[in-house]
């Protein structure tokens, strides 16, 4: 019992030792400012949920990753802080998407959208990002909403990317009512298809044209690389509204998964590296070619 009451009494110093230290390092250390930098740019919003500070020049963490990247005005994730104004002499192109449309771990001129903002920037088309981790169709519904009739910005076309994910979020994460946002379970499927028709609706009332695109996970690749359920679903939604269709399945899926696991994907991680935003990119470019010209 001696033994024991001495260990238990080493233990609890080491405890109150190591509470301490660390709480100094919060406040003091430089290297725990690195390993933690602050997450006070992720923000809620009333109109669609949660979104990014604007104007800010931003270090986050993703992982092992350090990465840089800023916002504009409209908080989205941009090359710069700069003001969006609500028209433009440009064509302007907005994504929306989840943490794969945001670019986790990279900043925006290494991402899939920042790389297409500079081939369309040659275009005469602006690009505009409002992806961000954990979206899924409420949201794209409800920012679209928002910035087109509440901000009354322009937009020639919106890009939804769209992934497995948004199923899961729209079934478990978010529900709505009069009152305001709330988290509840219902099927995600037929949820997210009535969010989908919604935009869809919403867009052709305002004269904008809208692309799906339609991406897998991982796990996809090795389980699921035909993906009737996701993929065939999204594709005859598209068809029937006359919405073009960017299926970025093959660029994934064909050839060897671990490879593509390795070549394409963070270590240890569901996200793209840079590689994977670069094939992502040039499979989207290539299919603007098949579309009209907006």
């Amino acid at each position: 019992m001696r033994r024991l009451r001495n260990l238990l009494t080493i233990l609890a110093i080491i405890a109150v030792l190591d509470a301490g230290f660390s709480s100094y390092c919060r406040n003091n250390c430089a290297f725990s400012n690195h390993a933690y930098p602050s997450t006070d740019h992720r923000i809620r919003s009333e109109a669609y949920h949660h979104g990014l500070a604007p104007n800010l020049e931003i270090e986050e963490a993703w992982g092992m990753r350090r990465y840089t990247y800023a916002t504009n005005s409209l908080g989205f994730k941009d090359s710069a802080p700069r003001t969006v104004s609500p028209r433009s002499n440009k064509r302007r192109m907005l994504f929306l998407g989840d943490s794969f449309t945001e670019g986790k771990g990279f900043p925006f001129e290494q991402t899939f959208v920042g790389l297409i903002a500079q081939e369309m920037e040659r275009r005469g088309v602006e690009v505009l990002n409002g992806g961000v981790d954990s979206y899924a169709p409420a949201i794209y519904l409800r920012k679209a909403r928002y910035l087109i009739e509440d901000a009354g910005f322009k937009f020639n076309t919106v890009v939804v990317f769209l992934d497995v994910s948004d199923i899961y979020d729209q079934a478990m994460r978010y529900g709505y009512d009069d009152r305001g946002w709330q988290s509840y379970g219902e099927r995600g499927r037929r949820r997210a298809k009535a969010e989908m028709d919604k935009l869809a609706e919403l867009l052709k009332r305002h004269g904008t044209r809208m692309i799906l695109a339609v991406y897998p996970w991982p796990d996809q690749l090795f389980h699921d690389p035909e993906s009737p359920r996701h993929r065939g679903f999204w594709r005859r939604w598209a068809e029937a509204r006359a919405i073009p269709f960017v299926d970025l399945l093959p660029a994934f899926t064909e050839g060897d998964p671990n490879q593509t696991l390795e070549s394409l994907f963070i270590h240890n991680d569901f996200h793209w590296n840079a590689e994977g935003h670069r094939r992502v990119a040039d499979v989207f470019m290539a299919s603007q070619d098949r579309f009209v010209p907006f």
